[in-house]
């Protein structure tokens, strides 16, 4: 049963900075200038392991509304950390790409429980604004992911003009920052796709993007102006 404004007043009465979405919101900004430091030091590679699960960890919170989700959040969680580990003590090939898709199942997963969560009801919540915002970023996150895994089995399939990668060597923040590029549609920089299928999913990204603003955040603000006038 649909849910109405008269029945949820106290969601809108609550502080911003208590809602639990506003949370993974405030950790997933604040991460984002952190990543360039695993780049520059030798314990970089535990850093990063860190900032991940520190997100995970606030996206099974907001994400819990429920035991079953709860559950199955801490299940992606932990293998996420798991494969991490993994890659953090044993280096390979195989470890890369399983801590890379650890991540990428586990954002996967926070991305389908935000989406079933904004349209669980008419209502338009603050946590659910939230939550909107949040749901762009874990996109952006879990497309980062994915083009990780696409350099580590295909190395070239995007390219970085040496002026800003001189020892043309990928990390994972080029990724984030590429990811970022392509779903805002801000057009290509000093990173390009050069296979076709890297192409193909930067087109699945853009993709994602537009339909996001069409879908997700048009629905959200069509609910906010029918719940100020009902």
């Amino acid at each position: 049963m649909l849910r109405t404004p008269a029945a949820v007043p106290h969601r809108e009465d609550r502080s911003y900075w208590r809602q639990p979405c506003a949370l993974l919101l405030l950790a997933m900004c604040a991460s984002i200038p952190l990543y360039p430091l695993t780049e520059h030091y030798g314990s970089g590679r535990v850093l990063l392991m860190l900032i991940d699960q520190a997100l995970v960890q606030l996206a099974i919170r907001a994400v819990s509304h429920s035991r079953a989700s709860a559950r199955l959040g801490w299940v992606f969680g932990l293998l996420s950390l798991g494969a991490q580990v993994y890659w953090l003590f044993l280096p390979g090939l195989l470890s890369a790409v399983l801590s890379h898709a650890g991540l990428l199942l586990f954002y996967g997963y926070a991305v389908y429980v935000f989406i079933a969560y904004i349209n669980y009801d008419d209502v338009a919540s603050v946590d659910e604004m939230f939550a909107c915002a949040c749901l762009y970023l874990l996109f952006a996150f879990l497309w980062s992911h994915v083009y990780s895994v696409i350099l580590i089995l295909d190395p070239g399939a995007l390219y970085i003009n040496d002026a800003n990668n001189p020892d043309r060597i990928f990390s994972y923040f080029e990724t984030l920052y590429f990811s970022f590029t392509t779903i805002t549609s801000v057009g290509f920089g000093e990173i390009t796709p050069v296979s076709s299928f890297a192409r193909a999913i930067v087109i699945l990204q853009q993709l994602c993007g537009v339909l996001f603003l069409a879908i997700v955040v048009a629905r959200l603000l069509s609910l906010m102006q029918r719940n100020r006038h009902p």
